[in-house]
């Protein structure tokens, strides 16, 4: 839908065409970006201050896990290659902040307390900053099996 620059709202995404502008839906605001190989084949997300352990391991049957202090992802194996001498398989991960835009493998509700979400494995992990609280999370993983790239919205709830 088109709409005169004097019609803009907050909280929006917008794009400049000329002098009018575009709505493209809700703003979203990205995080975190992660390309990497997963030796483990997992990806876990959790709060820095967690000291609980994975409840669930996931399975082709189940590839996304969610609890109230995380989710555990299952990802393509860094060492899933055709010949020993290939490079490692690489998996983005990116964590959103906002509403879902696309269908997801699964939701749920997770507890960031200190508003530091780490996003990793047992090797390494990457922080996204966030207001502490409890977040709405959505998780896409493409292929659903031993996917190759996660998308994370997370979107506070209210």
């Amino acid at each position: 839908m088109w709409v005169p620059d004097c019609h803009l709202q907050t909280g929006t995404r917008l794009r400049v065409a000329t002098h009018l502008y575009l709505h493209t839906g809700p703003m979203t605001t990205a995080l975190l970006r992660v390309d990497r190989p997963f030796n483990w084949g997992i990806v876990i997300l959790t709060d820095e201050s967690s000291n609980d352990p994975i409840n669930q391991i996931p399975t082709g049957s189940t590839p996304v896990v969610i609890d109230s202090t995380g989710a555990t992802i299952a990802v393509r194996h860094a060492q899933d290659v055709d010949d020993l001498d290939d490079e490692p398989v690489a998996v983005t991960v990116e964590v959103i902040l906002g509403a879902a835009t696309q269908p997801p493998t699964l939701g749920g509700t997770i507890t960031i307390p200190t508003g530091a979400l780490l996003v990793g494995d047992a090797e390494h992990f990457d922080v996204a900053s966030l207001v502490p609280g409890d977040y709405r999370i959505a998780v896409l993983a493409v292929p659903a099996e031993s996917a190759q790239h996660i998308t994370i919205w997370l979107s506070p709830r209210t």
